[in-house]
């Protein structure tokens, strides 16, 4: 693409198709890798092998990606050609003074250590812990005297552990939405690509995801990113002097939701803009329609996130959203549990000023309404983790759930809850009968692998279609809506369902939308993008 002919002031907005990757050690950042220990153990245990692996056999794995029945799996989706490449990110890693195989064995060293203790006093136990982990750890026995630690999370930040080095962003022109799956393929060095190390807390990621809806000098934005020669011609080619400006805020009546994809809401009144779980793809790509950035209003009063899981918590969108957002909301989390990273710990690092953690049924006041956290069982393979809500939304005089991954292991929850969420005017559920099983994505964290069977019949899944309909009967709804399905292709690099599976929650769907029929309820599947509204009562 060449270059824009423009002098220095004049106006620049960046193009629709431009994306940003965040990448820690080069790797696609998510809430398993922002984390100090969190991220020791994921590259030690998932990334080293994976690589190794290829280096070991990259013909295999080249063949590997070409099989969609095996997206989603260790395989590193890089030609054979570019091997030395891999050995040299091999060995950088391996040199990190943040020293990944040290801190994950500290942890699994801790680990098996408390797991031999009588039970018969704690302190003594502290000048045992490995010295990467000394003063970040808190060591406690619970109420069946078996010894525990959990993280220190807040410090851990502060610590030499953390290091915003690692951090970058890579730029580039998409020509699709297909990209390499971001859990199995590190992003290298390439043609068209724009690596910048920058940390992401840096306000240089705001002013690049700023000029998606707000230009800038051209001569600013060089000067901003301080770039040689060739690299500035290549940012020149990301940017153009075209009017991009954001959405105007919605002024009608009731509600108005933006359907993004997958699980992504914006929700408007005359008084709020929120959105929930924003997963954007990107805009000015030929396929899926879909609404994107361009289709944001210029300020959000708050983004909500439901749980971490990255179809649902992308650092990717996040880390764009944040100079136009004012407060991000997170169900709090367990406190230094292993496999429950603090999401408002971890958003604070990477730059979000204000964050807003609430415990399962506490509310906060938003712009004519407010919000409250609903307790959210299950969908991730029975772990001890709390980093997980659904959301009331009481907004403009009308009722909003939105229920996400949630499972439904015991009704009875539901219907205590009965009260507070009845003849709601928009019900979000998801359904997903059988989801992954317990190690894909949490298998690093598990300091004692799990058998087969374990993994196997401890799926990450949510609702099935009978358990919905059950909650359809007891809440009656003014109207469902079944989202989350993974169908749009801009989730493809984070979400890998198999083809089966894919038509089995179809027809678990399915069974949810006759029994709307069945009570005279509305009923819809959604899938790319939709425009609802709720201005009746």
């Amino acid at each position: 693409m060449a270059l824009i002919d423009v002098n220095s002031d004049t106006p620049v907005f960046l193009r629709p198709q431009v994306r940003i990757e965040p990448l820690i050690l080069r790797w696609l950042a998510d809430h398993h890798l922002i984390p100090p220990v969190h991220r020791a153990l994921k590259v030690s245990r998932s990334h080293l092998p994976v690589l190794r692996s290829f280096l070991e056999q990259p013909k295999r794995h080249a063949e590997a990606v070409r099989i969609p029945a095996l997206r989603g799996g260790p395989f590193v989706d890089i030609p054979p050609e570019r091997t030395q490449e891999v050995r040299e990110l091999l060995d950088r890693t391996l040199s990190s003074p943040f020293a990944p195989q040290q801190l994950a064995d500290a942890i699994q060293a801790l680990d098996e250590r408390l797991a031999a203790d009588p039970g018969t006093g704690i302190e003594r136990l502290y000048s045992e812990v490995a010295e990467p982990l000394r003063g970040l750890v808190e060591l406690y026995y619970d109420t069946r005297h078996r010894a525990r630690f959990r993280l220190i999370e807040p410090l851990l930040y502060r610590s030499a552990l953390y290091r915003e080095e690692d951090q970058s962003l890579q730029l580039s022109l998409a020509q699709s939405d297909e990209r390499a799956f971001g859990y199995s393929t590190p992003r290298l060095d390439g043609p068209g690509l724009l690596t910048l190390d920058v940390p992401f807390s840096s306000p240089l990621v705001d002013l690049l995801a700023g000029l998606r809806f707000q230009a800038r000098p051209l001569g600013e934005v060089r000067e901003a990113l301080r770039l040689e020669d060739e690299r500035a011609r290549l940012l020149e080619t990301f940017l153009t002097p075209e009017c991009a400006p954001a959405s105007p805020r919605y002024s009608g009546p009731g509600a108005r939701i933006r359907y993004f994809g997958h699980a992504s809401l914006l929700i408007e009144t005359r008084e709020t803009a929120i959105m929930v779980d924003p997963t954007l793809g990107y805009g000015g790509l030929q396929g899926e329609a879909r609404y994107s950035f361009a289709e944001l209003p210029e300020r959000l009063d708050c983004v909500f996130i439901t749980h971490a899981h990255a179809d649902h918590f992308s650092v990717e969108t996040l880390l764009q959203l944040r100079g136009r957002t004012d407060t991000v909301v997170v169900p709090r989390g367990s406190g230094g549990n292993l496999s429950d990273p603090a999401l408002d710990a971890m958003l604070r690092a990477i730059g979000f000023r204000k964050v807003r953690a609430l415990d399962n049924l506490e509310t906060l006041d938003l712009p004519g309404g407010r919000a409250t956290a609903i307790p959210f069982l299950g969908e991730h393979g029975d772990l001890d983790i709390l980093s997980k809500a659904s959301w009331l939304l009481e907004l403009g005089g009308r009722r909003i759930f939105v229920g996400s991954d949630a499972s439904v292991p015991e009704p009875r929850l539901y219907e205590r809850l009965a009260p507070l969420l009845r003849e709601v005017d928009a019900f979000f559920y998801a359904v997903e009968a059988n989801g992954a099983p317990l190690s894909w994505g949490n298998g690093p964290l598990l300091t004692q692998p799990p058998n087969r069977q374990m993994d196997q019949t401890r799926r990450q899944g949510s609702a099935t279609g009978s358990q919905l309909s059950g909650l359809l009967e007891l809440l009656r709804p003014r109207r469902y809506y079944s989202y989350a399905l993974a169908l749009e292709p801009w989730l493809r690099h984070v979400v890998a369902t198999p083809e089966h599976e894919m038509k089995t929650r179809l027809r678990e769907v399915e069974v949810a939308l006759e029994t709307c029929r069945r009570l005279g309820l509305v009923g819809e599947r959604l899938q790319g993008r939709a425009e609802l509204r709720l201005e009746d009562a």
